[in-house]
């Protein structure tokens, strides 16, 4: 009775041993596959985060080419506005001559003004006004 008691225990411990190292197979398979998942999670949040910054960055840059445009289109706003003036007082320097003034006559009828001909920045209009002013407080002083 004793031997069969003995060999049923023998048994057990080689079917437990044989379990344990199937078991243990089995965690390190697992802990293969987790740290390569892990890899995997790394890559796709450093991958997501480069995707966030770079969408950060086109965001902003089209914010500002925006704000750009706006402020070339307040530019040219401007730039007619002082061309529109300096029409108005070429036209009052002229002679007064009777009846309609024709200017078709002086080759002058057909201006087409292209805001694109002219740099962006209308400071050089101020500049020239003021040159313009000088030289005729020059002339009549």
């Amino acid at each position: 009775m004793l031997t069969r008691v003995v060999k049923t225990l023998i048994s057990q411990e080689k079917k437990l041993e044989a379990e344990e190292e199937s078991t243990g197979d089995d965690l390190i398979k697992l802990q293969q596959e987790m740290a390569a998942m892990q890899a995997r999670l790394a890559t796709t949040i450093g991958r997501l985060s480069r995707i966030r910054a770079t969408k950060k960055r086109v965001k902003e840059r089209r914010e500002a080419e925006f704000r750009r445009g706006i402020q070339g289109l307040d530019g040219e706003d401007k730039l007619m506005e002082e061309l529109s003036r300096r029409e108005q007082e070429a036209r009052r320097e002229l002679p007064v001559v009777e009846g309609d003034f024709d200017l078709d006559s002086l080759g002058l009828g057909g201006f087409n003004f292209d805001p694109t001909a002219f740099p962006s920045d209308p400071s050089f209009l101020v500049s020239d006004v003021a040159h313009e002013t000088s030289s005729a407080d020059a002339a009549h002083g």
